[in-house]
């Protein structure tokens, strides 16, 4: 194994155009008003980036609603797999949003960026559970409870006796 800052010195030069960590830049911003320059313009493709990333699942959106367009309501393989999709990205995405946005954690507008990210997933849930229901996987009318309704008892019995 090569151990390249064995000497407390790193052997390999930084590439040409690097200007060193945020942190760094930080300690020489105050000397310096390009250091500083530096900063902000890395503090905003941060928070671009950031709003970049909270808009990513309403770019699904459309593409996830055609598909599920497409594939009918029957119950093929081919809705069902399409419907599952629809609905597992989402699900995904709501239960990694600590995870997407753990980068921009000292950016502002953190919070804006966490709930447009919660809400175009939530908007591609209910086009999953739409299509479910256009399926008639869903139960919601009240045809599908016929089983569990309670059936009235005769007051009266009429038959002939042997």
């Amino acid at each position: 194994m090569l151990d390249l800052q064995a000497t407390g010195k790193s052997l390999l030069q930084d590439p040409p155009g690097y200007n060193g960590t945020t942190e760094y830049i930080l300690k020489r911003a105050e000397s310096s008003p390009e250091a500083l320059d530096l900063v902000q313009k890395t503090e905003t493709m941060r928070a671009r980036k950031m709003q970049e990333m909270s808009r990513g699942p309403g770019k699904q959106l459309m593409t996830n609603a055609f598909m599920m367009f497409m594939s009918g309501s029957g119950l093929h393989i081919f809705s069902i797999m399409m419907t599952g999709m629809a609905l597992m990205a989402p699900i995904r995405g709501l239960m990694s949003t600590s995870a997407v946005f753990q980068p921009f954690e000292n950016v502002d507008g953190l919070m804006r960026a966490k709930l447009t990210f919660v809400a175009l997933n939530c908007v591609g849930l209910v086009f999953g559970l739409y299509k479910l229901h256009t399926m008639g996987l869903i139960p919601l009318q009240s045809s599908d409870w016929i089983s569990l309704l309670i059936t009235k008892q005769p007051v009266e019995l009429l038959g002939v006796s042997i």
